[in-house]
């Protein structure tokens, strides 16, 4: 399964730790759903690049909107996962 990031998914985190019960971010966004294909994947393949040598930010604000799969549940215990970063250039 593939998923990409929409140009308007939201970039916002609260750290509010109101995920903590849950397993899910209380913000009401593409994130969620994101979210529930990710804890239901065999593995997970992050792809990115690196404007001004750095990680570009929809990239990060997606690895940062998966902290909630890690509490109660640890969604992503044992999952096999891999990264791909590109430098921009």
């Amino acid at each position: 399964m593939r998923a990409e990031l929409k140009p308007e998914f939201s970039a916002l985190i609260l750290a509010c730790m109101q995920c903590v019960e849950t397993n899910k971010c209380v913000i009401e966004d593409d994130g969620v759903l994101l979210a529930e294909k990710v804890k239901h994947a065999d593995a997970l393949i992050i792809a990115g690049f690196t404007p001004y040598s750095s990680l570009d930010v929809r990239t990060k604000a997606f690895m940062e909107r998966m902290y909630p799969l890690r509490h109660r549940h640890g969604y992503m215990a044992g999952k096999p996962g891999g990264t791909i970063i590109s430098p921009c250039q």
